[in-house]
């Protein structure tokens, strides 16, 4: 078992899935700012989601998951996301050099990503920027050092 959210929210304007998880963040489709409460949580629950699952397995993956809302769909694409670049990129930089090279990496991982087709194309900014508030709060807010929170196997 892992953390889930339960979190869904849609744009009141355009009905667009997505979670605005501060209140800077605008409708990844029509532009539209909501009038309504953000969900700055979004971030932090994503953060404690992965350091149960490195507590458990390793990895930011969990051994099992399951999608019943965008909370999770989001949730599961960081997950390989980020055992992608903690397994094949984190280890060929150094700790200064780290939040530039993940942006490139994202950079690189968002130009090869179909995301539902061309209606759906709007949420690549979207998850792009989540993905980088999401880095920021674990490796340079909370300064998570992988090697001691995650399970030795």
């Amino acid at each position: 078992m892992t953390l889930h959210l339960y979190m869904n929210y849609k744009c009141p304007e355009c009905e667009t899935p997505y979670i605005p998880y501060n209140s800077a963040i605008p409708c990844p489709k029509c532009g539209d700012q909501p009038e309504m409460e953000d969900y700055p949580e979004f971030v932090d629950g994503i953060c404690e989601s992965f350091l149960y699952n490195l507590s458990q397995n390793g990895n930011f993956t969990p051994m099992c998951w399951a999608v019943c809302d965008i909370s999770d769909s989001i949730q599961m694409f960081f997950f390989g996301l980020f055992d992608k670049w903690k397994n094949d990129e984190m280890i060929n930089h150094e700790p200064q050099e780290r939040t530039a090279a993940f942006t490139d990496f994202l950079k690189s991982i968002m130009g090869k990503v179909d995301v539902g087709g061309e209606e759906m194309e709007h949420m690549k900014g979207y998850i792009e920027e989540l993905a980088l508030a999401v880095y920021d709060e674990f490796f340079n807010v909370r300064e998570i050092d992988l090697a001691k929170k995650m399970r030795k196997t």
